[in-house]
């Protein structure tokens, strides 16, 4: 399973290369007919592939999950995301992942807890699908994030 690691990981640089080189105000703008923008895009990527895999299997992380609440699925950017914040969900965005491939390796999710996904009306059984069904989620978000790029820079 060590290649799906892999893929994420390329999946999450391209969506930091397609944050490179906007500024903070097209971060934090979101375009008509959005309800989002780029910055929360990369937030709920930081916080949702480690709720999910953890979170939401009863297994506890070692760590704790940064900007939990202002990120999950079903919030929305309240107010404009600094970039010091953005610089740390940069960097969180693929240390997450090291995390999880770590405890992966140590077999931290052998108890793994199934339970129906939200976005994908499936029934996740074990660690995983779970982590397939991240790499669908993150490739959705990626998407929205070249959609959104080419908006703001209009």
């Amino acid at each position: 399973m060590n290649s799906i690691f892999d893929y994420t990981r390329q999946t999450r640089k391209i969506l930091l290369t397609l944050a490179e080189g906007l500024s903070i105000e097209q971060l934090n703008k979101i375009p008509a007919g959005f309800n989002n923008n780029i910055a929360w895009n990369l937030g709920h990527l930081v916080v949702s592939t480690p709720a999910l895999c953890y979170l939401r299997s009863s297994v506890q992380p070692q760590y704790p999950i940064p900007y939990l609440e202002k990120y999950m699925k079903g919030t929305k950017p309240e107010a404009e995301i600094s970039a010091e914040e953005i610089e740390r969900m940069k960097e969180e965005l693929l240390k997450s992942i090291d995390r999880i491939e770590q405890d992966y390796q140590a077999k931290a999710f052998e108890n793994f807890v199934p339970f129906a996904t939200s976005t994908y009306k499936y029934t996740v059984q074990n660690i995983d699908e779970m982590l397939l069904c991240c790499v669908a989620h993150d490739n959705m978000h990626t998407g929205q994030v070249s959609a959104l790029r080419k908006l703001v820079q209009q």
